[in-house]
């Protein structure tokens, strides 16, 4: 997801999450609506996740053929280093370091950054649902005291 895309989802989440709780009606109508805002944010998490999941197995794909090529590397690849990468923490280091690889990690961390607030999300929407029914409950006890 684009980062406009994303801020866009955070601020009408952040409406969604707001209620009046001086309001009966304000906190009914975002009662009501909570199965809907779980199904599509449930949504929204599912495909965000298989596309994480995606650029993570493209990432160990990118990261296999660099370790491959700096453990083995050919003539005319334009790794002709002064002495031999041998051991997996030098042949890390260069992986690590690859431009290519570095671009895809920093995609893989954003991704993972979304899908980590879409499920805190999820758990908030949950939680709001139980914040309502008491906050409803709560009125309804000490408007019958007075």
């Amino acid at each position: 997801m684009k980062s406009e895309e994303f801020n866009e989802l955070k601020n009408i989440l952040e409406e969604e999450l707001t209620f009046d709780p001086t309001s009966y009606k304000d906190m009914q109508q975002k009662l009501s609506r909570i199965p809907n805002l779980l199904q599509t944010y449930l949504t929204i998490y599912i495909n965000q996740k298989e596309i994480l999941n995606d650029l993570e197995t493209r990432l160990k794909e990118t990261y296999a053929s660099l370790y491959h090529k700096y453990k083995y590397p050919t003539k005319g690849d334009g790794l002709e280093f002064e002495y031999n990468l041998e051991t997996k923490n030098e042949i890390n280091l260069y992986v690590e370091g690859n431009e290519d690889y570095i671009k895809k990690s920093l995609i893989v961390e954003k991704q993972r950054i979304q899908v980590e607030y879409l499920e805190k999300t999820l758990q908030n929407i949950r939680d709001m649902l139980w914040s309502l029914k008491y906050t409803i409950d709560q009125r309804k006890f000490f408007e019958g005291l007075n």
